[in-house]
């Protein structure tokens, strides 16, 4: 796991107040995957989950933080390999 992952991971374990697992964070690969984290870390915690809000801070934190074009994001893209991420 490189460093922007490392910061993407932080930006959703604050906005969302959970802590992500290392091993599961480790197995990522797509957009849709690391939403589907998110908000199974959500539901442990006993809250409810907006699945379209989970999506929404995870593009618009790709395309703020990390300069990826929203034209690249989708939920099957590639975090690393399609969007740049840790290269």
């Amino acid at each position: 796991m490189g460093l922007d992952t490392v910061e993407l991971v932080l930006f959703a374990e604050k906005e969302f107040s959970i802590a992500l697992p290392d091993d599961k964070v480790a197995e990522i690969r797509t957009v849709r995957e690391f939403c589907d984290l998110i908000e199974q870390q959500i539901k442990l915690d006993g809250r409810e989950v907006d699945g379209a809000a989970v999506l929404d801070f995870v593009t618009t934190t790709l395309t703020s933080k990390f300069k990826v074009p929203r034209s690249q994001i989708t939920e099957s893209a590639e975090i690393v390999k399609e969007l740049g991420l840790d290269q």
